[in-house]
């Protein structure tokens, strides 16, 4: 959990467990059971063998047979009109002078959403593997411990297993070699969410490095140079996807601005429509082109997001369609790979796991532990929340040497913060009210220092 020159540091696994409540289900609630005969001394915490035990396992080194998956590849049509909606009311406000509610990009979508809340979920973190989560047995080990707590649950459910890339070539190998036990009709097994957020905006950083994007941010005093650069590589997920928007809000502006002038300068003649006059555009200047790739990249990127956010599966399968292709041209080995495979799964999921494929229509393949509107969120976001919770001074540091005090600290602590975080939660209301200020005041500045890049277009 911590670097591996540091002292106590703990290099496991960690599982977390996420069951979406419904009243008019009969399946079990996840809960903790405590027995009132046991001893409250910590030694006598004894975790059953079934769990501790990982069976040694190795992949062979023969190739798999793959099954075949009846999936149709549709023609995407790449939902970004809502993305251009929110871009409009922007510009908009800007030139009136009046700031709206909804002018933030989340503030926006949030006030379109229709779709219902889904119910918050009761998630679990499982005591925690000393074994390095890479491995195949681990990966084999954290199915089986899976499938026994969905039998345990709801008998009828069909496991649903979310984890990022390096695992998930892991798990898709793993289903491959051993489809009896862990065959694709057995486990249907997600890419994470977030973890392909965190790709796009690596790959976004790529293309715009070099562009004078990270000047143009330190000029507009929206971050350090320092602070800028680490937005090439996506080591702040939040704020680079704010940098992201304010930069697509931005040169959206500045590309009318231009197409106005392009009016004006012919009140005789015909006047193109805005997306002729665009492709025109690129077609003649190199450097609009660039720039007009940039904001078509960033609206894709917060499209995906948007998908999470509201759950929309039909969108989010639409978005990594989408995708696909740039991963391979930006040369991203592993995604280049591995999405396609899970677009097959997903695009299947119709006709292999119905239910679930109900589910996700329904918005389940995300979690809402909020209960607001555009506040869902990927599994894996998710869990890496609850993984948080046994990091740094007062977590797992210092109890990684003793194993019933491990234990007892790692099923405790994510209860106890989820009473202080719902303590929290109307501090956290009184501060998110300065936020569409902030951002208003961040465009401002960039649009003023991002049209110098597009006067010579």
């Amino acid at each position: 959990m911590t670097s591996s020159t540091a002292q106590s540091s703990f290099h496991g696994t960690a599982v977390s467990v996420m069951q979406f409540t419904d009243s008019s289900s009969s399946t079990s609630q996840l809960f903790c059971a405590y027995d009132d005969n046991i001893s409250d001394s910590v030694s006598d915490i004894v975790l059953p063998a079934s769990y501790c035990d990982i069976a040694p396992f190795a992949l062979s080194s023969r190739d798999p047979v793959i099954p075949p998956a009846q999936a149709v590849l549709t023609d995407s049509c790449f939902f970004s009109s809502d993305e251009y909606a929110w871009l409009d009311c922007v510009r908009t406000c800007l030139d009136s002078g009046i700031l709206l509610d909804n002018f933030s990009w989340p503030a926006f979508h949030a006030g379109r959403d229709n779709r219902p809340t889904n119910v918050s979920i009761i998630s679990a973190l499982l005591p925690l593997f000393r074994d390095a989560a890479n491995t195949p047995a681990m990966m084999r080990h954290s199915l089986i411990v899976i499938r026994e707590i969905v039998m345990k649950l709801n008998p009828s459910q069909t496991p649903v297993v979310t984890v990022d890339q390096p695992l998930y070539a892991l798990v898709k190998q793993l289903q491959w070699h051993c489809p009896v036990q862990f065959g694709e009709d057995k486990f249907v097994v997600l890419l994470g969410g977030l973890h392909i957020e965190m790709a796009v905006l690596r790959m976004l950083g790529h293309w715009l490095t070099g562009s004078g994007w990270i000047q143009c941010l330190a000029e507009a005093g929206i971050a350090t140079s320092g602070v800028a650069q680490s937005f090439l590589s996506a080591s702040h997920v939040k704020r680079t996807r704010r940098v992201h928007t304010v930069t697509a809000a931005a040169l959206y502006i500045n590309l009318h601005q231009m197409y106005d002038e392009y009016c004006s300068n012919q009140p005789d003649g015909p006047v193109d429509s805005f997306g002729k006059w665009r492709a025109d555009r690129e077609l003649s200047s190199v450097q609009f082109k660039y720039w007009s790739m940039v904001v078509q990249l960033e609206l894709l990127m917060l499209s995906f997001v948007r998908s999470l956010r509201m759950g929309n599966f039909h969108l989010y399968v639409d978005c990594m369609q989408q995708l696909a292709s740039w991963f391979f041209v930006f040369d991203q080995t592993n995604y280049a790979r591995w999405l396609p495979v899970h677009i097959r799964d997903m695009l299947a999921l119709e006709y292999t796991h119905p239910d679930v494929y109900e589910q996700f229509v329904a918005g389940n393949f995300t979690v809402n532990k909020s209960g607001r509107k555009f506040s869902n969120i990927a599994a894996d976001h998710a869990h890496e929340q609850l993984n948080a919770l046994i990091k740094g001074e007062g977590g797992v540091i210092g109890l990684t040497e003793k194993d019933a005090a491990q234990c007892r600290w790692t099923v405790a602590a994510p209860e106890v913060v989820r009473m202080l975080q719902e303590f929290e939660c109307k501090s956290f209301a009184k501060s998110s009210s300065t936020s569409t200020t902030l951002i208003m005041s961040s465009l401002l500045r960039f649009r003023a220092s991002s049209n110098k890049m597009c006067q010579n277009c």
